[in-house]
């Protein structure tokens, strides 16, 4: 009997990983290194430090603001991440006051300025751990940066509300509660008298 309630525990707990979400880009955090910009050049420079950011997407707008140790303009950064892609065409978006470049595996996929608004771009990526290099640089006044990458599952335009998403969370929550419950259920009938 006992042996059962163990079995029946680990069943349990397989279901449980089974049924929660992967995050399909892998946990890679952004590595940010920031630089000076030669003024004249533009060229990253010296570097004045280095960040982590959570993985992901991101934007900041620092308007007119500091954007790292007391600089403002003639700054910027490179930002690189190993992540892991399921496959499939994958939808890249850019912004910059002023400049954004974006390489993966060390070849570049999008480059925008803030004359030119708005870049997206969407490629084919095979199956695998990938290098995503982001590189931004701020040369004068306000300043900003947002960088999205998305799978496009269905080859269409992709559905941007996480209704779905929630929902899906919830049930997910549901099942392990109930997992949980009844797992103590039986190891209280089977190994407690």
């Amino acid at each position: 009997m006992r042996g059962l309630a163990v079995i029946t525990c680990l069943i349990f707990a397989i279901l449980c990983v089974g049924f929660l979400p992967e995050n399909e880009m892998g946990e890679g955090e952004w590595n940010v290194r920031w630089y000076d910009l030669n003024k004249l050049t533009l060229e990253y420079e010296t570097l004045l430090g280095t960040e982590t950011w959570p993985a992901g997407n991101f934007s900041y707008n620092w308007k007119t603001g500091v954007l790292y140790e007391k600089r403002v303009n003639y700054v910027g950064f490179i930002a690189t991440s190993s992540l892991h892609f399921d496959g499939g065409k994958y939808k890249f978006r850019a912004y910059a006051d002023d400049s954004i470049s974006v390489r993966l595996d060390e070849k570049e996929i999008l480059n925008t300025t803030k004359a030119k608004g708005w870049a997206e771009v969407e490629i084919e990526i095979p199956k695998g751990l990938h290098i995503l290099e982001v590189r931004y640089k701020e040369t004068c006044c306000s300043a900003r940066v947002s960088f999205s990458f998305s799978q496009n599952r269905t080859g269409l335009e992709e559905n941007t509300s996480s209704e779905s998403h929630d929902f899906l969370k919830i049930v997910i929550v549901l099942l392990i509660i109930v997992a949980v419950v009844a797992a103590v259920f039986i190891f209280k009938k089977v190994f407690i008298k």
